[in-house]
């Protein structure tokens, strides 16, 4: 997504838009589309800080990605921190091949090996839930 149109799901004055666009961080994996949202860093939070909205691990793990970003660590840093780190989004975006995914249908469990394709570092991941809100289980293996 369009840093521009982040920024704008932000500042909305609405707090299901400022979730979304703290979403929409959490999923970019454009390097200078976080750079750029790093430098309204402070925007971002005088919004956050002035609505109603009650997601500190959202609001944590967005910062931590604009941080990392600007820090120029590989993205693959954050993810033994996060819970929210989706490994086929992350697929998706071209930053983790998933080498090997097992599903566990009487666990609600899926177990990934996966791979980053910046740095090459390996994890295993443990998908726990499968209803609404599923975490991930991130170790480097």
């Amino acid at each position: 997504m369009d840093p521009k149109e982040i920024l704008i799901e932000i500042t909305s004055g609405n707090s299901t838009r400022l979730y979304m666009g703290l979403l929409n961080i959490c999923w970019t994996a454009n390097k200078d589309a976080l750079s750029n949202l790093y430098k309204n860093k402070d925007i971002i939070l005088s919004h956050i800080e002035n609505s109603d909205l009650n997601k500190p691990d959202l609001v944590k793990r967005a910062f931590r990605v604009l941080e990392n970003n600007e820090a120029g660590r590989c993205r693959c840093n954050i993810y033994e921190k996060d819970i929210l780190s989706d490994p086929e989004n992350e697929e998706k975006e071209e930053v983790i091949r998933i080498d090997k995914e097992i599903k566990f249908h009487e666990l609600y469990e899926t177990h990934y090996n996966v791979t980053c394709l910046r740095c090459m570092r390996r994890y295993f991941v443990k998908k726990i839930g499968g209803g609404h809100r599923p975490i991930w289980e991130w170790k480097t293996s």
